[in-house]
C-alpha cells in the first residue's frame, strides 16, 4: 500500500454487457483512477447505448424521424474551457443548484437512512460538462458518507453521468483526477460512468437506480413541431412562443410537453427501485400565460436579434422562420397534473424559486445562453453566421429590457418517490 493521499493511475480493460427489452447497450471499463490509502477504489466506466434513444425519439422502440435527429447530434453546450465555453459560462446554473442543494441532500440522506442496500446507484440526467456536474456528485457522496459515520456502514457508490452523445464527456472526465483528490480522506468505493443517450429513451436496467437527479435539463423538449400540414411555419419571425404568436404555437409546445414529460416519468419508473427518489430541477413559468417577462421574453429578444440580422442581410429569413427552440417552461399545475396522471410517483415536495435578471447580470445571461445555443444556431443558419454580432445585439436588447424592469425567471424543484404499484 502506498502512502495515504497519493493518487495512482491504473488502466484496465473489460466488457460488461447487458440487454433489456427496451434498450441494448454495453459498458467498457477504459481506465481506473485508484486513490490508495483512504479510498479503496474508483473506476471510470463508459457505457454506449445502441437503442433508438436520441432526444427526438417518439417512442422507446421506434426509430426517430430523420429530420429530428439533428437535436441529438447538434444540441450540446459549447465544449472545452475557452471564453465562450459552457464551463466558463454556467455560473447562473450553478446558482440554481446552490439554491436547491440543501433539498437534494436532505432527500438523499433520508433515502439512504431508509434503504437496506449495500450499494447506492445514482444517475445525473443531463449532466452537461463543466464544474457543476462533479460538484453535485461530490456533495452527494459526502452527504451519505457523513450519514454513514453516524449510523450505517458506507455503501459502494455507482454514479452515472448522462447526457446526449454529443456532450463533451472528454472535458468532464479529464477533471476526475481533481475530483478524486478532493475525495481523499473519505474511505469509499466509487465508480463513475458516462451514460450517453437521451433521457426520453430507456437508459438503465429495470429496478436499478436508487436516486435520480436532473438539474437545468428537463425544460428541453425532444423536438419542436411548429409546421402546418404543408410543412410551412406557423410561427414566422419567432423562434419560440412570443406575444404575437398564434395560439396554435403555445398549443404545439404544450402538446409536446404532455408527450415528453409523461414518457420521462414512465421510463424512470421502470428504472428506479420502489421507494427510490428523484429530484428534478428545471425552468418553469409563474402562471398559465405562456408569454411573460421570464424565459419567454429571453427567447423573444433572441428572435428580435435574428430579425435585425436578417434585415441587414446577415441571416436568411426563411431559415429564421424554420428555427424553433425545443424548449418549454411549464407552469406548476401542468407538472402536478402529469405526475398525477402517470401514477408511478408520489409528489413529496414542489418548490418554486424566482430569480431576477437585472442590468448587472445581463452580460452573464447573454454569455450563458450563447454557450447553450451556439452549436444549434450554427448548425441551422450555417457556420459563417456572425455569432459575436448576434449575441451583442441580444445583450443590448436584454440590457434595455432590464433597465425598464427586472426580468423574473422561475425554477422548479420537484421531489418524487417511486410508489409500490
Amino acid at each position: 500500500m502506498e502512502r495515504e493521499g497519493r493518487l495512482t493511475k491504473r488502466c484496465c480493460f473489460g466488457l460488461l454487457l447487458h440487454w433489456s427489452r427496451a434498450y441494448a447497450g454495453f459498458a467498457i471499463v477504459v481506465g481506473a483512477f485508484l486513490p490508495e490509502g483512504t479510498a479503496h477504489a474508483t473506476s471510470v466506466l463508459i457505457p454506449s447505448n445502441f437503442a433508438h434513444d436520441s432526444a427526438s425519439s417518439s417512442s422507446t422502440t421506434a426509430p426517430a424521424p430523420a429530420a429530428a435527429m439533428d437535436i441529438a447530434r447538434s444540441f450540446h453546450m459549447n465544449d472545452g474551457e475557452n471564453a465562450t465555453s459552457y464551463a466558463k459560462n454556467s455560473a447562473l446554473q450553478k446558482g440554481i443548484i446552490g439554491m436547491t442543494n440543501h433539498i437534494t441532500m436532505e432527500l438523499l440522506k433520508d433515502l439512504y437512512m431508509k434503504t437496506e442496500s449495500e450499494k447506492m446507484v445514482i444517475a445525473d440526467l443531463g449532466c452537461s460538462s463543466g464544474p457543476n456536474s462533479l460538484s453535485v456528485v461530490r456533495d452527494m457522496v459526502k452527504t451519505v458518507a457523513d450519514t454513514c459515520r453516524e449510523n450505517k456502514p458506507m455503501p459502494e457508490f455507482l454514479i452515472f453521468l448522462n447526457d446526449l452523445p454529443s456532450n463533451d464527456f472528454n472535458s468532464l472526465f479529464k477533471s476526475l483526477p481533481d475530483f478524486y483528490t478532493q475525495m481523499m480522506g473519505t474511505p469509499l468505493i466509487l465508480s463513475i460512468a458516462a451514460c450517453p443517450g437521451s433521457f426520453y429513451g430507456r437508459l438503465f436496467p429495470t429496478q436499478f437506480l436508487n436516486f435520480v437527479y436532473s438539474s437545468n435539463s428537463l425544460h428541453w423538449l425532444s423536438k419542436a413541431r411548429l409546421n402546418d400540414e404543408k410543412g410551412n411555419s406557423i410561427n414566422k419571425g419567432n423562434i419560440h412562443i412570443a406575444g404575437n404568436s398564434p395560439k396554435q404555437v403555445a398549443e404545439a409546445y404544450t402538446d409536446q410537453f404532455r408527450e415528453d414529460f409523461p414518457k420521462f416519468l414512465m421510463l424512470r419508473a421502470e428504472e428506479i427501485v420502489v421507494g427510490g427518489r428523484m429530484v428534478l430541477i428545471f425552468n418553469g413559468r409563474a402562471g398559465p400565460d405562456h408569454f411573460d417577462r421570464g424565459f419567454s421574453l429571453l427567447w423573444s429578444l433572441l428572435s428580435q436579434s435574428l430579425i435585425i440580422m436578417a434585415s441587414q442581410g446577415d441571416v436568411d429569413i426563411e431559415k429564421l422562420d424554420s428555427f424553433d427552440a425545443h424548449y418549454y417552461g411549464p407552469c406548476k399545475n401542468e407538472v402536478e397534473e402529469e405526475v398525477k396522471k402517470q401514477r408511478s410517483f408520489e409528489l413529496d415536495r414542489f418548490e418554486v424559486i424566482e430569480s431576477n435578471i437585472g442590468v448587472n447580470n445581463c452580460i452573464a445571461v447573454s454569455n450563458g445562453i450563447r454557450a447553450i445555443q451556439e452549436n444549434l444556431i450554427r448548425e441551422h443558419f450555417g457556420g459563417n453566421i456572425n455569432i459575436d454580432k448576434l449575441f451583442e445585439l441580444f445583450r443590448n436588447l436584454l440590457i434595455e429590457e432590464a433597465k425598464k424592469e427586472a426580468i423574473k425567471t422561475v425554477h422548479f424543484i420537484v421531489a418524487l418517490r417511486r410508489k409500490e404499484m
